[in-house]
């Protein structure tokens, strides 16, 4: 009788001790940790290259040396996309409507998409007042020649020692001939001229590494 008790408290016991291990287990357990939320897409950064400051003079000059437009001197250039439209903005810290040492300038940005050089330029011709804030001509070139037309389609503004020339995807496309949405942009270039004389002179150019490419996609 008393085995058959000490027997049934035995086993009381152990069910008990093995309840308490249970719980305790379980209560060491964590709790899934929640999935990490999804994180927002990265936006590439938008192509610039650098000029250096300085160098803006009549290239024609053989020397080299005379005469010298600072008004002409980029010392930045970048290739935006976004929403559908291209932003080139050409930074030239002194820029000015009275230029130095000539009067009408322009400034021209060009890449190279499928196989074709792709420039966007805007020009203030020698006719327009010296304090005119805007450009009397801009557009679109192609390998080098004017898309008739597309002065309607490129916006210039001139603030703050900044040229902005500005077009969307869409003209481009239809101008270039080839697809440019979404794909590789490369040989990156400026150059900026001024009326000196009878003609329009080229003061400054510059150009991005050879190596440097960029997706025509948003970016910031």
């Amino acid at each position: 009788m008393h085995r058959r008790r000490a027997l049934y408290v035995l086993v009381s016991v152990s069910v008990a001790a093995a309840s308490v291990v249970s719980a305790a287990d379980a209560a060491t357990k964590t709790k899934p940790k929640p999935k990490p939320k999804p994180k927002p897409p990265v936006v590439p950064a938008c192509a610039f290259f650098t000029d250096p400051a300085g160098d803006s003079y009549l290239q024609a000059d053989s020397a080299g040396q005379q005469p010298t437009d600072d008004t002409l001197d980029v010392t930045k250039v970048t290739y935006g996309v976004a929403n559908g439209t291209m932003t080139i903005s050409l930074t030239v810290p002194k820029y000015s409507d009275t230029q130095k040492a000539s009067f009408g300038n322009e400034f021209d940005a060009s890449f190279t998409v499928g196989g074709h050089e792709i420039t966007l330029f805007a020009n203030r011709g020698q006719a327009w007042a010296a304090m005119s804030a805007a450009f009397a001509q801009y557009g679109i070139r192609v390998d080098g020649t004017y898309k008739s037309g597309t002065n309607k389609l490129v916006t210039t503004t001139a603030n703050n020692g900044v040229i902005t020339l500005t077009a969307s995807i869409a003209d481009i496309t239809a101008n270039a001939g080839v697809p440019v949405a979404g794909a590789t942009m490369s040989k990156f270039n400026f150059l900026s001229r001024g009326t000196y004389g009878a003609a329009l002179e080229t003061f400054d150019t510059g150009a991005a590494p050879d190596s440097q490419t960029a997706k025509v996609v948003n970016c910031k």
